[in-house]
């Protein structure tokens, strides 16, 4: 029992000794050891593919969602951001955690139904906004030094201009 243990812990000091070795390892670092350490730990990503599924069910079973537009669902995604922005005043941690997820909903709600209407493609949106924001915060990808907020706020300006052609 013993042996099996020290067998498993020195594979978990290798993992991480390789992995430390290497700047963008980090993240699949932390993966791995919530993974070893923490077997019934589920990483966050599979609860939005599970929300990006729910949207997917709507527009195929659900009535209510079948009789949506983007005309119609235009103003819901505001509301809800209004009632965020009121929990993040109020400071109410529970209340900003729903709020935070009728946001998300919403905005996934619209993507559905555009994607069901032949408006947008999902994947697309989502593959799009990761390229966007993997450019404007390239430290995430690389090695660089960007040390500070300002030094980090002026490089995204930088980038998002020359995104735009300006």
């Amino acid at each position: 029992m013993y042996a099996a243990v020290l067998d498993h812990i020195k594979a978990l000091k290798n993992f991480i000794g390789t992995l430390l070795q290497r700047q963008r390892g980090i993240k699949a670092f932390w993966r791995k050891a919530f993974e070893l350490l923490i077997p019934n730990y589920t990483m966050p990503k599979q609860h939005f593919s599970d929300l990006l599924d729910m949207m997917e069910r709507g527009v195929e079973r659900c009535p209510w969602v079948k009789a949506q537009t983007l005309e119609s669902l235009k103003e819901e995604p505001v509301k809800e951001a209004i009632e965020l922005r009121e929990a993040i005043e109020e400071g109410n941690h529970k209340h900003i955690q729903e709020e935070m997820g009728d946001v998300i909903y919403d905005i996934l709600l619209l993507a559905a139904v555009a994607n069901r209407d032949g408006i947008v493609n999902i994947k697309e949106v989502l593959q799009s906004v990761f390229e966007k924001m993997k450019n404007r915060q390239p430290w995430l990808y690389e090695d660089m030094d960007v040390n500070t907020a300002e030094d980090a706020e002026k490089l995204w300006k930088e980038r998002k201009k020359v995104e735009k052609g300006l």
